[in-house]
Order: structure tokens, then sequence, then C-alpha cells
């Protein structure tokens, strides 16, 4: 469960909150369900792992035996019933006949590992099906949007870098706008998906320059203090500041960055790995880019090294930077 201590985060719970209206007698949820291609939806790598293991079950899947497919779960339940995969598959099992509020229903009573996955096979499925049922009624399509919706902030929620999750909730955000007659209510739909289409390419972004990082660590480029390697330390630099909302709400918690330190001290790249919200985040990243080191050295030379750095925000404005 996520604490909300951000805009953001409060507007996911206030989305949560619509889960328990979904789940009552009459509700969306005990609607038809919508009809849509027989395929899982949302495939997680871990389930690809599952079909990958399992091929019968895949074939079943893919040649629409559910019934077969069932079966074999229900063997595998009935040797491993601690197993979390077989929920997972049972899952995109009935995303597969089109069965999306019985889909739902299995997502919300999952408590394995990676919840994220299970939610947001469920919320890709109901954004495929309002993309592709041309023939689903008006009432109908805006239940699927509302359930999806819900399933997709479940899944941000577990898992904060679940880039497709945002991109999906994006789209369903949108679909939900052109079903929304009072106009401001519709141009908050739209800014909303906005937001999150940004927020999903920052997260590409991140994930892009950790993975180049990597890179050039395995290529002997970029090397971590240790050993022969030296810390780099501080010449000069200021101390992050607390922005004016964070002061407000007596934010507290750690920035944690990671800097890449060039052979001139200088702070060549620099990256969130771990955020906090009002732009303390930003701060930080701001603050640190500017800073100037002694630069590590290997045998008497000076080297580029990557070293994590920890910002500790403490209220009403006291900063701590500590490298690791």
């Amino acid at each position: 469960m996520f604490i909300p201590t951000t805009r953001i985060d409060r507007l996911l719970l206030r989305t949560l909150t619509v889960a328990a209206l979904l789940l009552l007698p009459g509700s969306v949820a005990s609607a038809s369900p919508a009809k849509a291609p027989a395929s899982a939806a949302g495939a997680s790598p871990r389930f690809l792992a599952f079909l990958k293991s399992h091929p019968d079950f895949a074939e079943h899947l893919r040649s629409q035996r559910y019934e077969k497919a069932g079966e074999l779960l229900d063997l595998w339940a009935a040797h491993q019933p601690a197993d979390p995969e077989i929920p997972l598959a049972r899952t995109h099992l009935l995303l597969a006949q089109g069965r999306l509020d019985e889909a739902w229903e299995r997502a919300r009573r999952y408590r394995g590992p990676e919840p994220a996955d299970v939610f947001y096979a469920v919320g890709s499925f109901a954004r495929q099906s309002v993309v592709q049922d041309k023939a689903m009624s008006p009432d109908r399509r805006a239940a699927v949007i509302d359930l999806g919706l819900v399933s997709l902030a479940m899944a941000i929620g577990a898992r904060r870098d679940l880039v497709e999750a945002y991109t999906d909730r994006s789209l369903l955000l949108q679909e939900r706008a052109k079903l929304t007659p009072d106009p401001e209510a519709r141009q908050n739909l739209i800014n909303e998906a906005e937001r999150l289409r940004r927020q999903a390419l920052e997260i590409q972004a991140k994930a892009r320059e950790a993975k180049r990082i990597e890179e050039d660590i395995a290529g002997g480029k970029t090397l971590r203090p240790g050993g022969e390697v030296t810390r780099p330390e501080k010449v000069s630099g200021d101390l992050p500041l607390y922005t004016e909302r964070a002061r407000e709400e007596r934010l507290s918690g750690v920035v944690l960055l990671e800097l890449i330190i060039d052979k001139q001290g200088g702070v060549a790249e620099a990256r969130v790995v771990r955020g906090m919200p009002e732009g303390l985040d930003r701060s930080a990243l701001k603050a640190l880019r500017d800073w100037r080191f002694q630069p590590a050295t290997r045998k008497g030379k000076p080297v580029q090294v990557l070293v994590t750095c920890k910002v500790k925000f403490t209220p009403p404005d006291a900063v701590e930077v500590e490298l690791e």
C-alpha cells in the first residue's frame, strides 16, 4: 500500500476508491463482458516466461482451447497451490476469453509478488477493448474505461516505473474525456492524460540513461570508488534548498542520486534514483550538478567514477548531503 504524499498520489488514491463502487452488486463489474481479441493483454515478462515454461498451456491459449488451458491450471494448482504464477495465468486466461469483470475480481484477490503485473494486464485489456470494440455501447464503454483507470492506478501504485501503465492510463483518460460533457471536467481529464504522457517519457528517458551508465561501467569507461579507486572529495557547491511547498507540508525524507564525476572533478551526469515529491528531487539534482570535486584517482591518475549521493531533507529547512 502506498502513502499519499503528493498531489499525484492523492489523485491515485481518489481513483482507487472507485474500486469499491465497481464491486457492488449491479455495478459495472457485473455488466456483460466486452468482446475483445482472444489474446492475453498486457503480457508481462513474468507471464511470457510462464508461457515459455508451460508450452502446453501456451498452445491451448493460442488455439483458444480455454477449457483445456483451465484444466491444466487446476492440475498445477493442486500440486503447487502456493505458486504465484498460477493466479497470474488465470487472470490472462480470463482476459483471453473477454471476461474482464472476472479478471478484475481475480486481480483484486491477488496476493502474490509483483501485483503490478496483474493489475496492468487488466487495465491494458480494458484499454484495448475500448479502442477495438466499436460496437460497445456508451454506458459499457464508460464502465470499461473506469475499470481500466482503477486497475492501472493500482498498477502504478505498486510499481512507479511501469511506463506502460502510465501510457495506457493516459490513453484511457483521453477516451473518458470524449464521454464527458462538462467542459471543465473534460479539460481536467485531458490535462491529466498529458501529465501522465510526459511522466511516461521521463521514465523512459531515465531508463535509457541508467542503461547507458551500466554499459559505461561494464566497459571500464566509468568506475566505482573502492580498492585502488579513491573517493572524490567535495571542493565547492551549495546545498539543495527546500521548496516552498515541501516546507509548508513539512516533508522529510531522502533523495537518492547517482553522479558521474569526471576526471576534472565536475559532475558530468546526474540522475534521480529515488525521488521525493513537491520538487525536492529537482532541487537536489539542480544543486549537485553544480558541485565541484577533487577527482577520484586510480594509481595516482584521475578517473571518472559513479557515486551514490544521499540528500536528506529534515523540516523546516535542514539539508544534509552524504556521498556513499
